[in-house]
């Protein structure tokens, strides 16, 4: 498919730093740097190209999904994971979970360090290793803190139900546990110092991240959440069915009192890891896909429990069991099977994010490349960092998102300023105008606030450039494409466009 909006932003950024530059100086962004290196390793090994990119999500899916099944194995038994394994792999072919986000990043690095926690639970030694791996997930995106505080609750609460409590053993272990945790940060910082990048880093990471939390109002997140999970639910139902079964026979499915604590903990900080600012996006969900998966397993257990009770013996339990995880595969892909077999690439990411310019971003940039030298420089007006992308050029400005500069923060309009003065002295070639709401709003913004960019933005191009290309996307369905002198004479038929202009001959 197509590449999304934030796909778009991972694989420009990891680009630009496959050529030498460094992070946060060339392309502002709110991200924590993991994710870069991520896509930069998995461009290098399969091509700078959608195909690359999602090679790299089916590589990190898998490992994952093995992951899941270890983890719920260990907790439940080997058929609980396999149906835990499987659940996980069908959340993921849920159409809002398809886009090669950080959050897959996160739930892999996550699931080892869980792993490897219970192991050194067990034995005694490891917890370094673990707080390294929760630390790196902390590098992909600060809503991982979470999953570190749960390590530290696990860590503490094995020790205070031991007797003697051994609470000198407990602090010397979360001590080398936090350490790992801290040190992939540590490096980080240092890595970003010496690119000269410190405070572009500081200041886009942790105060402007900071303000973008505080936007959202708790009715308008209790609304966000109840609209997003309702999507995410409706992608895979008999998933989220079977889960909640597991939700509840995990009252009584005679679970070890640790295990049981490991499981509600677990749930518990996954569900806080998707709650910061309180926006509920699709992918962040993603986060809970484990425990979805883990509550399924734990279905998996009872069913068998069940019918060990009722004296059915193992050969008939198995037939029945494999008979059920069967079932519950085929009816899943079956619900889907438009979306996974029957749309094109295309239609597919159409039916995804509507009327959003994602497959539009491809035609308009192969136009561009097909009629300007490789050196031309292209400006977007709006928050489509998948064209520079395509077009393997940098961004001739710094803001590769337009909602930064519309937000209402202290720093909106004097962002604006330098934004113009980047744009104005580029003098680019091209511009890319998009007319679609999403591609400009993403927050609370203010009209006064906006106004200012806005009367820029309707001057700037139709002053200094003539129009030859327009996207006309008419329906979830359906886009126009018009080129050279008759895209001039071209009448918009929605209220949905991309307009492209070229610099006037002077």
């Amino acid at each position: 498919m197509p590449l999304e909006r934030d796909e778009g932003e991972y694989a420009y950024i990891a680009q630009l730093l496959m050529h030498g530059e460094p992070l946060y100086l060339n392309a502002y962004t709110m991200k924590l740097p993991a994710i870069y290196f991520v896509y930069a390793a998995f461009m290098s090994l399969f091509g700078q190209s959608p195909y690359g990119i999602h090679m790299g999500l089916v590589l990190i899916t898998a490992v994952t999904i093995i992951l899941v099944f270890l983890l719920t194995k260990r907790l439940l038994g080997a058929y609980a994971g396999v149906i835990a394994g499987t659940a996980f792999a069908l959340l993921t072919l849920g159409k809002y979970a398809l886009a090669f986000n950080i959050e897959h990043l996160i739930i892999l690095l996550v699931l080892a360090g869980s792993l490897i926690l219970l192991y050194a639970i067990d034995r005694g030694g490891g917890f370094l290793l673990s707080g390294l791996i929760f630390g790196l997930a902390f590098i992909a995106k600060q809503h991982a803190v979470f999953f570190i505080l749960f390590g530290v609750f696990y860590i503490f609460w094995t020790h205070i139900m031991v007797r003697p409590i051994r609470m000198l053993a407990a602090l010397k272990r979360i001590g080398l546990f936090f350490t790992g945790a801290a040190l992939p940060f540590i490096f980080v910082c240092f890595y970003i110092y010496a690119t000269g990048a410190f405070n572009a880093f500081r200041f886009w990471v942790f105060e402007y991240a900071a303000k973008y939390c505080s936007f959202m109002t708790l009715s308008d997140g209790i609304k966000s959440f109840l609209y997003v999970a309702d999507k995410i639910v409706g992608s895979s139902p008999i998933v989220w069915i079977i889960s909640g079964v597991g939700l509840i026979a995990g009252v009584w499915s005679r679970l070890d009192r640790d295990k049981i604590v490991f499981i509600t903990g677990f749930s518990i900080f996954s569900f806080l890891a998707v709650t910061p600012g309180l926006y509920f996006r699709h992918h962040y969900f993603i986060l809970i896909f484990p425990v979805v998966a883990i509550f399924a397993g734990i279905a998996a257990r009872y069913t068998g429990q069940f019918l060990s009770t009722k004296g059915i013996f193992l050969p008939t339990r198995n037939i029945i069991l494999a008979a059920m995880l069967i079932l519950f595969f085929s009816l899943s892909i079956f619900q889907q099977k438009r979306f996974l077999f029957q749309l094109n690439p295309v239609e597919a990411c159409r039916d995804i994010y509507n009327r959003s310019p994602f497959a539009e971003s491809v035609e308009i940039s192969r136009y561009i490349e097909a009629n300007s030298g490789k050196e031309a420089r292209v400006l977007v007006l709006g928050s489509e960092p998948q064209i520079y992308f395509y077009l393997h050029r940098p961004a001739p400005v710094k803001y590769i998102y337009m909602y930064p500069l519309l937000e209402s923060t202290p720093y909106a309009l004097n962002m604006q300023k330098k934004f113009i003065e980047e744009a104005e002295s580029s003098k680019s070639e091209y511009v890319i105008c998009v007319n679609i709401d999403t591609s400009w709003f993403n927050g609370y913004v203010s009209p006064n606030l906006a106004k200012p960019l806005f009367d820029w933005v309707n001057a700037y191009p139709r002053k200094y450039y003539d129009v030859v290309g327009v996207a006309d996307i008419i329906s979830r369905n359906e886009s126009i494409y018009c080129w050279g002198d008759k895209a001039k004479e071209y009448k918009l038929k929605s209220d949905k466009y991309i307009v492209i202009f070229k610099r006037k001959i002077s």
